[in-house]
């Protein structure tokens, strides 16, 4: 819904079975699936609806399982504040990489495909 019919790309942050099929019943037909968490356990993916759908699922290895929990204590602080979410409109891609290479982002940067032309 909230992304006007599906996605064509998630990066999952979380790894966990829940978020990892519910990436997987919202993509698009040839989107990309990056598995960056790695909290565990066992993702049911339907092979039928991965093959003809041509649906991309990666897994992308970072940090350890001790920095991923110290995170999410970190996390659970009241000090601790949501990160912004920055909105761009798919004309500010090349502007916004630049600004993620140069270490100038803080938060999120969402592209917002729904609302291209308004």
């Amino acid at each position: 819904e909230v992304c006007g019919g599906g996605i064509d790309g998630s990066v999952d942050l979380v790894g966990i079975p829940p978020t990892v099929n519910k990436a997987f019943q919202c993509a698009n037909k040839q989107a990309t699936i990056a598995v960056v968490g790695i909290a565990g356990g066992l993702a049911s993916i339907p092979i039928f609806a991965l093959a003809m759908n041509a649906v991309t699922v990666s897994g992308v290895y970072t940090g350890t399982q001790p920095q991923m929990e110290q995170m999410m204590k970190d996390y659970a602080e009241p000090q601790v504040c949501a990160p912004p979410i920055s909105v761009l409109p798919p004309s500010d891609v090349n502007n916004a990489l630049h600004r993620l290479l140069d270490g100038q982002v803080q938060g999120r940067m969402v592209m917002d495909f729904v609302n291209m032309d308004k």
